[in-house]
C-alpha cells in the first residue's frame, strides 16, 4: 500500500504543510481554506502548529531551524522573541547577516502592512515562486506551494526535464522546479511584499563578501562561526543530540570543533552501514581513540511506509517531486538535534575538474562540460540526445551568467555549486528534516565562500581551507585514517602532511538509550551468504549498503513499471533503450545503480497523476 504524504500530514499526525503566500488579486479564483487576507492583494496560509506565532505587531512563521542571537531557534514563538516587532527592512538585513542554517522566516508587520520572507543567506531554504493566473504563489515548502496552486485551480504540469536532470546530476537546479513555470529566489536575497507587489531585495551582507579581505581573516571568521554554532547546539535543550560521524572529511571537521569546544560529552555519535564498511571502521576507530559514545540511531529517520519502492516514492512525493532524500511526510515531531557535515563542500572545489574556467571561452562548449560532469556522451547514458543538448545549453547559460556577474573564471564552478547543487541537495534535505526535529550543519558559514575564493584553484582542489580549519582544532584529527586517502598530491605540494597514526584496539562505548528505528523499511532477514555477497558488491561498486541490498528488487520494480508504461511518452528526453537495459542487466557500475533507483521512482511518480 502506498501512503501519500500530503494525505498523511493532513490529519493530526505527520509534517504540517509550510506557510504559503499569495500575492495578487483572487478575483475569479476559488478561495482556498485557511487563506488569510493580510492586506489588499496579499494573502497567507500560515503553517499550523508551533512554527507560527502571533504577537502585538504581527505574525511570524519559521520553516526549519536556525542559529541566531546566540541560540537555536526552533519555533515561531522563539522567532517572535528575536524579532521583537522591529521594522521589517532593518530586521531583514540583520537576519541575513546572523541567521545560520537552512531556514526561512516569514514576518508580517501589521502596523506597516509589510511582509518579509527571509531565507538564509546561502539559500539553503530555497523560496520558490510560481506566477500564474494573475497571482504569484511562493513558499519555502514547495509541496505546500503546489497544494495551494491546486486549491486555486492553477495546478501546473510536472516537468519531466527536472526529473531527468535529477537522475543524472543528483539534484535539480538547471531546471528550477519539478513543475513547469516555477523559479527560485537567488541566494543572498529576500522578498519584500506589500499591497503594491513583490520585490526581491539583496541582503546587505552580499556586497561585503566582495570587499578585500585576506584568506586568514576569512579562515578566522569561519572558525569562529563553526565554534559558535557548536556551542549553541551543545547548549540547546533536547532529549537527544546526535553528531553524524563517517570516514569522510566534513564530519571530521565537525568532530574537531566539538572537541575544541570541549562538549563531546553532550553528543552521541552515529555512523550508518554494516560494521564491515569503511565508514564504520573509521567511526568506531575514532570513538575508541577519543572516548566518544556511539549511538545506533541517526536521530532523524524516515518512517516506514510499505515496501522499499513505496518508501522511495513517498520520499519523492513529500517534496512534490523535488527530492527523494529526507522524510516521507508521515513523521511526527521529535525532540532531536542531529548535526552533520553539510556545507563542508563549500570549503573546496566540487566541480573543478569538470568546470575549470580555463581557455578563452570556457563555457561555450556545453556538450563537453556535460560529458565531463555526467560521464557519458549522448546515446551512451540515460539522457536522449535532445535532453543532453537542453541541459548543456542551460549549463552554458548559467555558468556564463555567473562569470559575467564578476566571479573569477576559476571560481565559477564553486559558485555554481553553492548557488545550485548545494541548495537542492544539502539545503533542501536539512530543511525537510528540520520540520521533524533539528537537522543542523555547524560548518554553515557565509565566510567560507569568501575564504575559499581567496585561494587559487589548485589550493581549493586540495581542500587547503578544510585542512587548515581541521588543523586549527588540534587533537591530531588529520593524522588518523579516513575512508580513503584525503591528502592529494596537490595538497602535499602546499602543506607538509603529518605522520599518520593508527587507531588503537579496544571496545567501543555504546549509548544506553533505547535506539530509534533504523532508516528506511525494515530489511528482510538476510543469510550470512547473502550478506557477504551484498557487502562485497557494495564495496566493489562504491555504493551505499542499502543500494546493494535492494538492487534486485528495485530492478524488478523497474521492469514492472516499464511494462505498464508507454515509454514513447519519455522518448524525447530519455534514452529508452538504456532504460530497458537497466531493467534486465546484470552488469553494474556506480552510475548505473544510481540511474536504476532514480529512474524507477521517477517513472512511478511522474505516471501517478494523483500525486502533486
Amino acid at each position: 500500500m502506498t501512503v501519500a504524504p500530503q494525505d498523511a500530514a493532513g490529519g493530526s499526525g505527520g509534517i504540517a504543510p509550510g506557510t504559503v503566500i499569495v500575492v495578487g488579486s483572487l478575483d475569479g479564483l476559488p478561495r482556498p481554506a485557511a487563506l488569510t487576507a493580510l492586506s489588499s492583494g496579499v494573502h497567507a496560509r500560515w503553517s499550523r502548529g508551533p512554527q507560527t506565532a502571533e504577537g502585538a505587531d504581527g505574525t511570524v512563521s519559521l520553516d526549519g531551524v536556525t542559529i541566531a542571537d546566540g541560540r537555536l531557534l526552533r519555533s515561531g514563538a522563539e522567532l517572535l522573541q528575536v524579532w521583537g516587532g522591529r521594522e521589517p527592512a532593518p530586521f531583514a538585513h540583520w537576519w541575513g547577516r546572523h541567521a545560520r542554517q537552512a531556514s526561512c522566516a516569514y514576518v508580517w508587520h501589521a502596523p506597516t502592512e509589510r511582509l518579509v520572507v527571509l531565507p538564509d543567506a546561502l539559500g539553503g531554504a530555497t523560496v520558490f515562486v510560481h506566477e500564474v493566473g494573475g497571482v504569484q504563489v511562493l513558499s519555502s515548502d514547495y509541496a505546500a506551494l503546489i497544494g495551494m496552486l491546486d486549491d486555486l485551480g492553477l495546478r501546473p504540469e510536472k516537468d519531466l526535464m527536472y526529473q531527468v536532470e535529477r537522475t543524472v546530476f543528483g539534484s535539480g537546479g538547471l531546471y528550477e522546479t519539478s513543475h513547469v513555470g516555477g523559479r527560485r529566489v537567488p541566494t543572498f536575497t529576500h522578498l519584500d511584499i506589500t499591497s503594491g507587489g513583490l520585490r526581491e531585495v539583496r541582503y546587505d551582507v552580499a556586497p561585503s563578501l566582495d570587499e578585500p579581505r585576506s584568506y586568514y581573516e576569512g579562515l578566522a571568521t569561519v572558525r569562529a562561526d563553526v565554534l559558535d554554532s557548536i556551542a549553541v547546539i551543545a547548549a540547546a535543550p533536547t532529549e537527544e543530540r546526535i553528531a553524524h560521524l563517517t570516514g569522510g572529511f566534513d564530519s571530521r571537521m565537525v568532530l574537531g570543533a566539538i572537541l575544541e569546544a570541549g562538549v563531546q560529552d553532550r553528543f552521541e555519535f552515529f555512523c550508518s552501514g554494516p560494521p564491515e564498511s569503511r565508514d564504520r571502521e573509521v567511526a568506531d576507530g575514532l570513538a575508541r581513540t577519543l572516548g566518544l559514545v556511539r549511538s545506533a540511531s541517526a536521530g532523524l529517520v524516515p518512517q516506514h511506509v510499505g515496501s522499499f519502492s513505496d518508501q522511495q516514492l513517498a520520499l519523492l512525493g513529500y517534496t512534490a517531486g523535488m527530492s527523494n532524500v529526507g522524510p516521507t511526510g508521515t513523521e511526527d515531531p521529535l525532540d532531536v538535534i542531529a548535526a552533520g557535515g553539510g556545507y563542508g563542500e563549500l570549503f573546496r572545489s566540487f566541480y573543478t575538474h569538470a568546470i575549470t574556467g580555463q581557455g578563452p571561452a570556457p563555457w561555450a562548449d556545453g556538450r563537453a562540460l556535460m560529458t565531463a560532469m555526467v560521464g557519458s556522451a549522448p546515446d551512451q547514458g540515460i539522457l536522449s540526445p535532445r535532453a543532453f543538448d537542453l541541459l548543456a545549453g542551460r549549463l552554458t547559460d548559467v555558468l556564463t551568467s555567473i562569470h559575467e556577474s564578476g566571479v573569477p573564471a576559476d571560481f565559477v564552478g564553486d559558485v555554481y555549486y553553492s548557488d545550485v547543487r548545494n541548495r537542492y541537495h544539502m539545503g533542501a534535505t536539512s530543511l525537510s528534516w528540520s520540520r521533524v526535529g533539528a537537522r543542523v550543519n555547524p560548518l554553515y558559514s557565509v565566510s567560507a565562500l569568501q575564504a575559499a575564493c581567496e585561494l587559487p584553484g589548485m589550493a581549493r582542489r586540495a581542500n587547503v581551507l578544510g585542512y587548515d580549519l581541521l588543523e586549527s582544532f588540534g587533537h591530531d584529527l588529520s593524522r588518523y585514517p579516513f575512508d580513503k586517502d584525503r591528502s592529494s598530491i596537490e595538497y602535499r605540494r602546499q602543506r607538509r602532511p603529518r605522520l599518520g597514526l593508527p587507531f588503537p584496539e579496544g571496545q567501543v562505548t555504546w549509548s544506553v538509550k533505547p535506539a530509534r528505528p533504523t532508516s528506511g523499511p525494515a530489511p528482510a532477514p538476510m543469510s550470512a551468504e547473502r550478506r557477504e555477497i551484498v557487502l562485497k558488491r557494495a564495496k566493489a561498486l562504491d555504493i551505499i549498503f542499502w543500494q546493494s541490498v535492494n538492487l534486485e528488487s528495485t530492478q524488478a520494480v523497474l521492469r514492472r513499471v516499464i511494462e505498464q508504461t508507454d515509454l514513447s511518452t519519455y522518448a524525447e528526453v530519455v534514452n529508452v533503450s538504456y532504460l530497458q537495459d537497466l531493467a534486465r542487466t546484470g552488469t553494474w557500475n556506480r552510475s548505473r545503480v544510481r540511474h536504476l533507483y532514480w529512474a524507477s521512482t521517477m517513472l512511478m511518480w511522474f505516471g501517478d497523476e494523483s500525486r502533486l
